[in-house]
């Protein structure tokens, strides 16, 4: 007689509980790429609306001058003037080349390699300001101080210096770097009522851009730091110390 045998019921196959999701871990891992993203959002926002609030740089740059007086004596010598003094417009190629090396030896030494904004500058300005406990050196490329000088106000505001950055890049992608300069060269304020290079040249040591000697050049240079503490006419000593710390930095 065949033994009837009872067929042992299968046995559950054993499961491993699925891992919980709670806890810090499980919050990070929800959470940071949602929080990323919506931090990339805002970003994008805010620099929208930076830029939307960006002045027109065409008119900005066809911005009417005031008018200015001289009163000259009979031999040609300044007496007196009035208003702001502006030198025609020079071409790059008709600005000394002791100008320019100058200016880029004090202001900007990797003008010709940077994108409109150095950040290594930006770095080293923040330590030795730091070190100092105040404001002792500036991280502002050419570029910037273009974009600053002829576009923008003066306030000192985050979404300024944004402003700022965003036209450095513009104008790095507009144009070449020697009309950068020559921008910067015909608008910036050196001192005395003069604006432009062709202007103080002229006002302080009676010679055209293009014939400016090579201690002249630091002087002029050094006159923007400070223009009113640096005039080469008002404060002659002031001038001499600061052309020679220019000459060095040559």
């Amino acid at each position: 007689m065949a033994r009837s045998a009872k067929a042992n019921p299968p046995q559950a196959a054993s499961r491993k509980p699925p891992p919980k999701s709670g806890g810090l871990r499980g919050v990070l891992v929800r959470w940071i790429p949602a929080a990323l993203i919506w931090a990339a959002l805002a970003l994008a926002g805010y620099l929208v609306w930076c830029a939307y609030g960006l002045p027109d740089v065409d008119e900005a740059a066809r911005e009417p001058r005031r008018p200015a007086m001289v009163v000259e004596s009979a031999d040609g010598r300044v007496l007196a003037s009035y208003g702001d003094l502006h030198g025609g417009y020079v071409d790059i190629r008709r600005i000394s080349p002791n100008l320019v090396n100058a200016l880029l030896s004090t202001e900007d030494r990797s003008f010709y390699h940077h994108f409109g904004v150095n950040p290594l500058s930006v770095a080293r300005a923040m330590w030795v300001n730091y070190r100092a406990g105040s404001v002792r050196q500036g991280g502002s490329t050419v570029t910037q101080q273009v974009a600053k000088n002829l576009f923008l106000s003066p306030d000192r505001t985050v979404r300024r210096k944004v402003q700022e950055l965003l036209l450095s890049f513009w104008l790095e992608a507009k144009f070449t770097k020697d009309q950068i300069l020559e921008l910067y060269f015909n608008r910036v304020y050196f001192g005395g009522g003069t604006y432009g290079i062709e202007a103080a040249a002229r006002r302080f040591y009676g010679v055209s851009a293009k014939d400016v000697d090579l201690y002249q050049a630091a002087a002029l240079v050094g006159a923007l730091k400070a223009p009113s503490r640096y005039n080469p006419l008002s404060n002659p000593e002031n001038s001499d110390g600061r052309a020679r710390q220019v000459l060095a930095n040559m």
